[in-house]
């Protein structure tokens, strides 16, 4: 068992650096973005509501084609076809983000008007539609890199995007001072030489052929998906447009960037695992050990996503201090813990949904994602005005637990899983438990608050072994890890046995 879950380590590392990198750059220009001198407060809460808007339209107009890819990719029947039903996907996806920016560009100003109540913000909006419309063209190669086993080449790609979109926003917005113009110009920038880092690679994977019928099958497979989809952006960002509308654009700003460090567990741990372990999920469908394998990786997985959740959650205050230049960002740290135990629930529903999928019952999942996302929106009109920020997180967060115990729910079934519930609920109780100890740290001088905060966060696995948390066979497995791992000395010949393994 626990083998099986190490042999999707090594590409979760790898992944985890290419899908960082992804979001990466808007982290660390955070000093920039937050800095008044290059943006003000209402320019930075503009720039996460355009952010939110980019997503939008990549997810809806994207179609999910590059989901439909991977489907198709795998199915015996289609093996000698891949080549040519890889260049109908990038043809199509290239002329809906062609469509999408001649038809959009005509109407920037209304729609600035719409979302800012300005057209002063029409340029920005321009081009927030050329990248949408790069980023989805870019979504078919991704797919493909992973389909191919391609962890390295895609971290490769990924990060010669970060590297020149940071340093060619840096030149635009500091020395140019081009302000949200440059962040754009930045990021149009990296996605073209992210195509071209992949040019090669697209080129020997393209046989000049249109798949019509298997493009039809594909978008009638995927069409179903289109309202929750929407669904699950609205989900994903309507706190933004709610706190924009109700307490201004600067609250949103400072929601956002809160909002945004706590999503680097998301995008750094979570999504990188999911790409690096799924593969194995289906592999186990029809393995007489399975139920107990799943109800592993929920275990597994929520000890090291609830560890983050604590670092994040514990050292928010810091984490905000350090980045955020300007003193009105500081409230900010605020909404991280409750923000980040609401991925660690969407987490759990993720892991929920995998007998579902198993048994090919996911029409409960659209159905409940639409219910969700207006309760999430009725909580976020209900509370933003009376709580402000807090009140858009705390939406999410109820949200989240209601999604996933439905799901949970549902699932269970269809395709009973004996997760263990009580171990997960020990974990979630100690993390809060120990949250609020590191919350008296508070008022004390810094040096004494994050040594105390980071012996809290130690004491985590070690209070679960006194509750009795761990299995006989998982202590045996964690020596052996500690054996090998502590010694520095002999990490460079355990890293090597480990890519030898590959």
């Amino acid at each position: 068992m626990l083998k099986i879950l190490k042999s999707s380590v090594r590409d979760t590392v790898i992944y985890s650096i290419g899908t960082f990198s992804s979001r990466l750059a808007g982290f660390i220009l955070v000093p920039i973005y937050t800095n008044n001198a290059f943006l003000s407060e209402t320019d930075y809460g503009v720039l996460n509501l355009v952010e939110a808007n980019l997503q939008i339209f990549i997810s809806v107009f994207g179609l999910g084609l590059c989901y439909a890819f991977e489907r198709w990719y795998y199915d015996k029947e289609f093996v000698e076809k891949r080549n040519s039903i890889f260049f109908t996907i990038l043809f199509i996806t290239t002329c809906i983000g062609l469509f999408l920016i001649t038809a959009l560009f005509p109407v920037s100003d209304k729609l600035s008007g719409i979302l800012f109540e300005s057209k002063a913000y029409s340029d920005i909006f321009r081009l927030m539609i050329i990248n949408a419309g790069l980023e989805i063209i870019a979504q078919t190669p991704n797919s493909l890199i992973r389909l191919r086993e391609r962890p390295v080449l895609f971290t490769i790609a990924n990060l010669s995007k970060l590297i020149t979109s940071i340093t060619a926003t840096v030149v635009f917005i500091v020395y140019l001072g081009l302000g949200l113009k440059g962040v754009y110009y930045g990021q149009l920038i990296g996605i073209l030489v992210y195509f071209i880092t992949l040019s090669g690679f697209l080129l020997s994977h393209i046989q000049l052929k249109f798949e019509w019928k298997i493009l039809k099958d594909m978008v009638h497979f995927r069409f179903p998906f289109l309202l929750p989809v929407i669904a699950l952006n609205v989900f994903n960002f309507n706190d933004r447009f709610v706190l924009s509308n109700t307490v201004g654009v600067i609250d949103a700003g400072i929601y956002s960037l809160g909002a945004k460090l706590a999503n680097t567990i998301k995008v750094f741990l979570i999504t990188a695992i999911w790409l690096a372990i799924t593969p194995t999920i289906y592999k186990m469908m029809n393995d007489p050990n399975n139920k107990r394998f799943y109800s592993k990786v929920m275990t597994y997985l929520s000890f090291t996503v609830i560890i983050f959740v604590m670092i994040f959650s514990f050292y928010g205050r810091e984490v905000v201090v350090l980045l955020a230049k300007e003193k009105s960002y500081m409230d900010a740290y605020k909404v991280i813990p409750i923000v980040s135990l609401g991925i660690f629930f969407g987490l759990l529903k993720d892991i929920s949904m995998i007998g579902l999928n198993i048994t090919k019952k996911t029409r409960s999942i659209a159905t409940t994602t639409i219910l969700v996302t207006v309760l999430n929106l009725l909580l976020n009109i209900f509370l933003v005005p009376w709580l402000g920020i807090m009140g858009a997180a705390s939406s999410g967060l109820i949200a989240q637990f209601i999604f996933f115990i439905i799901i949970y729910v549902i699932a269970q079934k269809y395709y009973t899983i004996p997760y263990e519930m009580g171990k997960v609920t020990t974990m979630v109780l100690l993390a809060v438990i120990l949250y609020i100890l590191s919350s008296l740290s508070e008022p004390l001088d810094m040096w004494i608050r994050i040594p105390l905060k980071f012996i809290l966060i130690c004491s985590f696995p070690f209070i679960l072994y006194v509750v009795g948390f761990y299995e006989a066979v998982e202590l045996v497995s964690i020596k052996g890890f500690w054996n090998k791992w502590k010694n520095p000395m002999q990490w460079k010949k355990n890293l090597s046995s480990l890519q030898t393994k590959r």
